[in-house]
């Protein structure tokens, strides 16, 4: 029996091995106390009656609407806990949920981070289990909101306002450093940006990518004249999104500290070519109609047959103020390029995701399941000869299998 001690770390290890004989570690991370400055850690004895029964997949899943951001969904499993330590820790006012955390590595490479969700956990006293799902880390940006008491919170980003506008990569770089400040960003856009400085004759254009473009307050807001008029953008989970959106993306946590902004539908992806012995099972299924209508909002603009009946269309809120510095000073971004043509920005977003949303590609989902945990969520498969683009991936780390959901975009 463990007897608990204030601002401690109390460590649990489990190890397991898969169908190939290669070992994986499972470890429990429990903060007891409030004082993290004054932390010690303390590993648990192997020999304690505790240990993990039951072990759900690890999934890496894009937004079910959007596609623009994909998290780790919820990790479940099962504890015996025959002396009741790890309830007696959920239940003492010591221990925090979001500081009951787990970890899951394979070859020294950490697959899953995240914390207990509270509301998940079923503990059964008949048989001394304990069923819980933990919380990937990005779920953090959900529960941190963009403005508090009608002021935008720079303080969480580390901005002074004085400093706008900032760097758009800057920015992104500040949302993900909420939750890790030592974290990587692969960022990546198909578009260019486009702006024209009609105060000169002839116009001045200038065209970039998206290291040179810079955003201001005008990402939480707008002007009406003097007044400052906040958006419907409540938390930086939301804001990534909607970012995530506007430039053809999608953007989420790969490991600790390694983030991807990249093309969804894109020519510039990596591309794993996967050979067909590796290919357990492959079905496809129809998943969703056809989708009658795109809509880019604010502006209202759309593509097909304008609709108000659920389920036949999308309508989607995107960002339109992005600036150029020029040698002429900020410049407002008016157009963006792809596939050698130019658009109006919100008409670019919406000739980006018709393709997607307006075709079969958006009615049928390839499932295959592959031999192997070594798939990535920013990698296009190529199968059969075909490429696909993953929406989600299931790795069961006891059959060392993935289960790949994916679009045939080739």
């Amino acid at each position: 029996m463990i007897t608990f001690q204030l601002n401690t770390v109390y460590e649990f290890i489990f190890t397991g091995l898969t169908v190939n004989n290669t070992l994986y570690y499972i470890k429990l991370f429990v903060l007891y106390g409030t004082k993290p400055d004054l932390i010690v850690s303390y590993n648990c004895p192997s020999n304690l009656p505790i240990e993990i029964i039951n072990s759900k997949e690890i999934v890496y899943k894009l937004d079910s609407e959007t596609f623009t951001s994909f998290a780790l969904t919820e990790y479940g499993c099962t504890f015996v806990d025959e002396n009741e330590t790890l309830l007696l820790l959920l239940e003492n006012e010591n221990v925090n949920a979001d500081k009951f955390i787990i970890e899951i590595s394979i070859n020294n490479e950490l697959l899953f981070k995240g914390s207990l969700d509270i509301i998940s956990v079923i503990f059964n006293k008949a048989d001394k289990t304990l069923e819980c799902n933990f919380k990937p880390q990005s779920y953090i940006l959900n529960t941190t909101d963009t403005v508090v008491d009608g002021v935008i919170n720079y303080e969480v980003l580390n901005i002074n306002p004085n400093s706008m506008p900032i760097k758009l990569t800057d920015f992104i770089n500040k949302i993900y450093q909420i939750i890790n400040k030592d974290i990587n960003i692969n960022l990546i856009t198909d578009f260019n940006f486009i702006s024209v400085n009609y105060n000169y004759f002839p116009a001045v254009v200038t065209n970039t990518n998206i290291n040179e473009i810079y955003i201001d307050e005008r990402m939480f807001g707008s002007y009406n004249g003097a007044n400052f008029i906040l958006n419907n953008v409540n938390n930086f989970g939301e804001m990534i999104k909607r970012l995530a959106f506007t430039l053809g993306c999608f953007t989420g946590f790969t490991s600790l500290n390694q983030v991807i902004f990249m093309p969804f539908l894109s020519n510039n992806k990596p591309v794993n070519v996967v050979n067909n012995s590796m290919v357990i099972s492959y079905i496809i299924q129809g998943t969703k109609d056809v989708v009658s209508c795109l809509k880019i909002l604010p502006s209202g603009i759309y593509s097909g047959n304008n609709t108000n009946i659920p389920g036949k269309y999308i309508a989607n809120e995107i960002f339109n103020v992005f600036l150029q510095n020029t040698q002429y000073g900020y410049v407002r971004v008016g157009k963006f390029g792809f596939n050698n043509q130019i658009y109006e920005l919100d008409n670019a977003v919406l000739k980006y995701w018709e393709n997607y949303f307006m075709s079969k590609k958006y009615c049928f989902e390839h499932v295959f399941e592959l031999v192997g945990i070594n798939y990535k969520p920013y990698e296009d498969l190529l199968i059969f000869d075909k490429k696909f683009t993953p929406t989600e991936l299931a790795i069961n780390i006891n059959k060392f299998t993935t289960t790949v959901k994916a679009v045939c975009t080739g």
